[in-house]
């Protein structure tokens, strides 16, 4: 009797603990690995969804930065032309001045070249390199030196012949390195070289301005 009671217990106890363990396959069955795979479902269309979206900002991004760019290149290039045909600059850099005052006279018609400077808010500086003796160095005049000639900048403006080519310089007066254009000045008349043109940009205010564009980042 006693034998037939505990073996009644030990099938109940299996009967029990296999309810159990159905209980457990059916809730991981039914809810657990169905949530499981519905979350990774989502999210990974989260993150194409993200990703789309992010490589979409990021080429609006470099696309407003291409913009940007090649409209101050082109704003200086257009100034590079008004300074190259100007007759007013020119009539100055090719005469030969017998006193200093002349020349002093002279530059007060150059006024214009200050409002060159205010319309072109990216251009830090404009550098005339002259190889006329006569003329007085200031901010928008240089004359040049031995030195000055045997650099690449200079010699390449020369070869160019008047074309226009961009290249890392360090300025004479302000001892920084801008980004510049550079191209040599011809007479139209002589032929004779007039100079050698640098515009040099602004590079703290380019900067300044890609940084605060509101680019979105996901993390």
């Amino acid at each position: 009797f006693m034998h037939g009671r505990f073996r009644n217990k030990i099938l109940l106890s299996l009967n029990a603990l296999k309810m159990k363990k159905k209980l457990i396959i059916m809730y991981f069955g039914v809810f657990f690995v169905p949530m499981i795979v519905i979350l990774l479902f989502l999210s990974y269309k989260v993150y194409i969804t993200l990703s789309s979206w992010e490589i979409t900002q990021a080429e609006q991004n470099l696309i407003q930065v291409e913009n940007y760019v090649n409209s101050v290149l082109g704003n200086a290039g257009e100034l590079s032309d008004r300074l190259y045909v100007n007759e007013v600059i020119s009539r100055i850099v090719n005469t030969n001045y017998l006193e200093s005052r002349y020349v002093y006279e002279d530059y007060i018609n150059l006024a214009f070249l200050d409002d060159y400077m205010k319309s072109f808010k990216e251009i830090k500086n404009i550098r005339y390199y002259v190889d006329n003796q006569t003329l007085l160095n200031n901010s928008y005049f240089i004359k040049t030196t031995q030195e000055m000639k045997t650099m690449d900048w200079y010699s390449k403006a020369i070869e160019f012949g008047g074309k226009i080519f961009w290249t890392f310089k360090r300025d004479e007066i302000r001892a920084k390195t801008y980004l510049s254009l550079v191209r040599s000045v011809w007479d139209t008349r002589t032929k004779k070289l007039s100079g050698v043109i640098s515009i040099n940009l602004d590079n703290d205010k380019m900067i300044s301005h890609l940084l605060n564009q509101q680019f979105e980042t996901l993390i």
